[in-house]
């Protein structure tokens, strides 16, 4: 009898000692404060010296005992650089008109386990697209100023590649 009465006094305290664990809820806390004053992050070139870093510029030679293979120019004067890059074969223009032809399987065709059917989608006569699918959302997001020119989905559910 009395060794039930431990036994069930031991499990009162661990399960009420879990409660008060569960309940210290985040964001009842007390906040953390700061630890001192704001740090100033300064650029290269501004005059402040860090302790540990050379002071006197690298000027492709030998500092500190280790070769320099970076031209002086870009650690003295770092600056985002504007890369050419050349056009692709097939860019579309923004003024271009758009011809869209989807082909694939269940997504695609615009496949919804919720819905009776597929719902393909097509550009209608009034220049609006129709249609459920993945295919069509991006047609209308291109349709700005009615770009796209001709819209068709040819989706199958359940078809596979070697189907096309």
């Amino acid at each position: 009898m009395k060794s039930k009465k431990v036994l069930t006094s031991v499990f009162a305290l661990l399960v009420s000692a879990s409660v008060l664990t569960a309940c210290n809820a985040p964001g009842s806390s007390k906040p953390i404060s700061s630890g001192g004053k704001d740090i100033k992050v300064t650029q290269p070139g501004d005059g402040v010296e860090v302790p540990g870093l050379p002071t006197n510029p690298i000027i492709g030679g030998r500092v500190g005992g280790i070769e320099s293979l970076v031209d002086s120019g870009d650690i003295s004067n770092p600056k985002e650089r504007n890369f050419i890059r050349s056009r692709s074969l097939k860019f579309i223009s923004k003024n271009q008109p758009i011809k869209y032809v989807a082909f694939g399987d269940s997504l695609t065709a615009g496949f919804d386990g919720t819905l009776p059917k597929d719902y393909k989608g097509k550009l209608e006569v009034d220049g609006s697209i129709s249609g459920l699918s993945y295919p069509s959302f991006l047609a209308r997001m291109l349709n700005v100023n009615g770009r796209v020119q001709s819209y068709d989905n040819f989706a199958i559910s359940g078809s596979r590649v070697l189907d096309w």
